[in-house]
């Protein structure tokens, strides 16, 4: 943080996809806040800008003159990333809560999952944001940890019946 601090702050030219340009300060505004700017409602459903074609977090201060593009979770890209981050902290949560060891869990083209031990017994645990038998519910709005899920173990993954 402190590196931030110590950045010179100059005015910089923004441009939106839409080719609206927008200006702030280098090392102040972020892609949220730019977001915010557009509609709260745009804003809330944003999962990760790009900055110059790269990935950039969304509270992350710009840094210089740029081309700007919001990703939500209808894209592609969007979607990706937002599975990503949704198994890490499924992962963490399982951790916590369970005292499980996470062995393999990445996103998929169709969600995300995680195989994880607990007491030398698998426990391969699958959640498909697209499969209504696994309720899911979250929002969009990851930067704030607004994700909530409810875990549930269908016998025939874990062998056992209920």
């Amino acid at each position: 943080m402190s590196l931030v601090i110590a950045k010179p702050r100059v005015e910089i030219k923004i441009t939106l996809r839409d080719g609206k340009q927008v200006t702030g300060m280098s090392w102040e505004i972020t892609p949220l806040e730019i977001a915010k700017g557009i509609s709260k409602q745009f804003a809330e459903k944003m999962v990760v800008a790009k900055v110059n074609s790269e990935q950039w977090d969304l509270n992350r201060p710009l840094e210089a003159d740029c081309r700007l593009e919001f990703l939500g979770v209808d894209d592609p890209e969007g979607q990706a990333v937002f599975w990503h981050s949704s198994a890490h902290i499924l992962g963490e949560a399982c951790e916590r809560h369970y005292g499980c060891l996470l062995e393999h869990g990445p996103p998929t083209d169709d969600g995300f999952f995680y195989d994880m031990r607990m007491a030398n017994k698998w426990v391969p645990l699958l959640l498909l944001l697209d499969n209504p038998r696994w309720p899911l519910a979250y929002g969009f709005n990851l930067r704030h940890l607004f994700f909530f899920f409810f875990l549930g173990v269908r016998p025939s993954l874990t062998g056992t019946s209920p």
